[in-house]
C-alpha cells in the first residue's frame, strides 16, 4: 500500500503549485512553535476532560491555527523575529524607481522636443 500511495504522490503532487514556497519558508518557523503551543494547549485542556477524540481535535486545530497566526501575523512582519525563525530579513523600503520612467516602450512613439 505504502509503494502505491508513493507513486500517486509522485504521479500527481511532483510538479511546482503556487503555494509552495510559502509553505517552504514556513517549515521551520512552524517547527519551532508546534511544541510550545501543544504543551499551552495541553495545559489548558487537560483540566477540561474532553475525551480523547474531542481533546486530540481541540490540540490539532489550535495547533495549526496558532501556528498559522503566530507565523503570519508576528514573525512574518517583524524585522527582528523573522531571522530568529529562519526567514530571510526583508529590504529596507526605498525609494523605488518604475522601470517604465527608466526604460522607454518600444510600442509607443518618441517624441522630440525641436517643435517641428
Amino acid at each position: 500500500m505504502l509503494p502505491t500511495l508513493l507513486g500517486w504522490a509522485k504521479r500527481y503532487l511532483n510538479r511546482p503549485f503556487r503555494w509552495l514556497l510559502y509553505c517552504t519558508e514556513a517549515i521551520y518557523a512552524w517547527y519551532v512553535l508546534h511544541q510550545s503551543l501543544l504543551i499551552a494547549l495541553l495545559f489548558w485542556a487537560k483540566p477540561l476532560q474532553l475525551g480523547p477524540v474531542l481533546e486530540l481535535l481541540l490540540l490539532l486545530a489550535g495547533t495549526i491555527l496558532g501556528c498559522g497566526v503566530l507565523h503570519e501575523l508576528l514573525i512574518r512582519r517583524s524585522r527582528v523575529l523573522r531571522p530568529l525563525f529562519g526567514l530571510k530579513s526583508q529590504p529596507r523600503q526605498t525609494e523605488s524607481r518604475d522601470v517604465r520612467s527608466v526604460v522607454p516602450d518600444p510600442a509607443q512613439p518618441v517624441q522630440s522636443d525641436s517643435g517641428q
